[in-house]
């Protein structure tokens, strides 16, 4: 499980305690072994299932920062569809270039950073997009 993943369920956990709803077997389970882990003098981010592993970001601007990019891409494949498709019929590079050049740029990202992320992540794209926690 990655460390985004191990945030998602904790945040999950805590909404559903401070909405007093009962705890789900597996979470009330999983919350005994790791504060029994904690009190034997276990990490407790190890027990929680938040640690995190060589080279991996675990901060919240870190997560925002990939929510960020998510978003972008999903711009950048949106505005390539042809315009009979509900898209712009965007080239990649002007693609690239509306969404690095606007006047707030709302992802913050470069038009080279864009599309070397383009690049990287083409196989993965689908124009299909969710929305994580």
């Amino acid at each position: 499980m990655s460390v985004a993943d191990g945030q998602k369920r904790l945040r999950l956990i805590a909404r559903t305690i401070e909405s007093e709803e009962p705890l789900d077997e597996t979470d009330r389970i999983f919350l005994i072994g790791a504060f029994t882990d904690i009190a034997d003098g276990k990490d407790a981010a190890s027990a929680l299932g938040v640690k995190a592993k060589r080279g991996e970001r675990k901060s919240k601007k870190s997560s925002q920062r990939r929510l960020d990019r998510k978003l972008a891409l999903a711009w950048i494949a949106a505005a390539r569809l042809p315009e009979n498709d509900g898209g712009l019929g965007l080239t990649l590079e002007r693609a690239c270039a509306n969404i690095s050049s606007q006047e707030l740029n709302p992802f913050g990202f470069e038009y080279e950073t864009l599309r070397t992320y383009w690049k990287k992540s083409r196989s993965k794209i689908n124009h299909t997009f969710t929305m994580g926690d």
